[in-house]
């Protein structure tokens, strides 16, 4: 399953690559990573981010990992406040 969120984060990053390159879209390469768990075979993405990268010289592809580093950080304390938020709110009811 794939949240609506996940499906706007990719259409949103290729259109923004897209236009900031003036390419066309069979010219561009975005990458991004998906977020979410695996209960066997049933995959349930519930978030994802884009991934900065370049292509060097030989045409290999180099990940930003400062800013992946930077992007798990940060959905890892959106996880950890949400899910907070969500038990202290459950306490009040």
């Amino acid at each position: 399953m794939c949240a609506q969120l996940v499906l706007i984060n990719i259409s949103d990053h290729a259109t923004r690559i897209r236009v900031a390159s003036g390419s066309h879209a069979d010219e561009v390469r975005v990458l991004g990573c998906l977020l979410g768990q695996q209960a066997g075979r049933v995959v349930d993405v519930s978030n994802s981010f884009e991934v900065r990268h370049e292509v060097d010289g030989s045409g290999a592809t180099v990940l930003d990992e400062a800013f992946l580093s930077k992007k798990l950080e940060q959905c890892t304390l959106a996880r950890r406040y949400t899910a907070a938020h969500l038990r202290s709110k459950a306490a009040h009811c």
